[in-house]
C-alpha cells in the first residue's frame, strides 16, 4: 500500500510541476491557478505530516490568485473554502497549540463558510455547493452590531504605558468584542470576502446572498 501512496505523491508532485508551469506560460489565468491549487490540494492529502501544511497553505494561496483575477470565479471560490475546512479540521483533530499569527480553527472554519456560501450564491444551482453550504452554513459569522476603531494596548501587555498605545479595528456583534484582521492572513480574508460580496451584487444576486447568510 505504501508503494502505491509513494507513486500517487510522485504523480501528483509532476502534476503540480506542469500547472506550475503552465502559469508560467500565462500567469493572468485563473484557471491554471485553480489547476495548480487542486493539485496541491491533493499532493496534501497523502504527503507525510510533516509537509502537509506547507503544502496546503501554498494550495491556499493559489485559490486566493485565482480568485483576485477574476472575482466570480466560483471554482476557485469553492475549492478555497473547502481547503479552509480541511486545514480547520487538521488544526482541530492534532490539538497543537496555535501561534499568534496563524488562524485559529473557528477562524478557519467561518473564513470556509464565507466562500463556500460566495460559491453557491454565484450558482445556487450546483447541488455540490448546495450540500456545502447546508454542512457549515452554522459557521457563517454573525452580523455585526457595530464596527469602528478603539486606541488598545499592545496584545498581550494589557500594562502597557498610553504611548504604546494603538489604533486598532475592532468589531461587536453577537459574541463578543474583537480585534479585526490581526494576521495578514486574516486581512486577506477580510478583503476577499468583501469583493466577493460585491461580485454577487454586481451580478444581481444579492437575494440569494441575502437568503444564504439569514437562511
Amino acid at each position: 500500500m505504501r508503494g502505491r501512496t509513494k507513486e500517487a505523491e510522485e504523480l501528483w508532485k509532476q502534476a503540480t510541476k506542469n500547472y506550475e508551469k503552465a502559469v508560467q506560460l500565462n500567469w493572468n489565468s485563473p484557471q491554471a491557478l485553480n489547476n495548480w491549487g487542486l493539485a496541491l490540494q491533493e499532493l496534501s492529502a497523502i504527503v507525510p505530516a510533516r509537509e502537509k501544511q506547507t503544502i496546503v497553505r501554498t494550495a491556499v494561496s493559489k485559490f486566493r490568485a485565482a480568485i483576485q483575477l477574476q472575482f466570480d470565479f466560483h471554482r476557485a471560490i469553492y475549492n478555497l473554502g473547502t481547503v479552509l475546512y480541511g486545514l480547520a479540521e487538521d488544526s482541530l483533530r492534532s490539538g497543537r497549540q496555535i501561534s499568534v499569527k496563524e488562524m485559529t480553527p473557528n477562524e478557519l472554519y467561518s473564513q470556509s463558510a464565507i466562500y463556500i456560501a460566495a460559491a453557491h450564491a454565484l450558482r445556487p444551482n450546483y447541488s455540490v455547493y448546495r450540500s456545502a453550504l447546508r454542512l457549515v452554513r452554522s459557521m457563517l459569522p454573525l452580523p455585526y452590531l457595530k464596527a469602528g476603531y478603539l486606541t488598545a494596548p499592545p496584545a498581550g501587555n494589557s500594562l502597557a504605558p498610553h504611548s504604546d498605545w494603538k489604533r486598532l479595528q475592532f468589531v461587536l456583534d453577537h459574541e463578543g468584542l474583537y480585534q479585526v484582521a490581526d494576521t495578514w492572513e486574516a486581512m486577506d480574508g477580510w478583503l476577499d470576502a468583501i469583493r466577493l460580496v460585491y461580485t454577487i451584487f454586481a451580478r444581481g444576486k444579492s437575494d440569494v446572498l441575502a437568503g444564504v447568510i439569514t437562511g
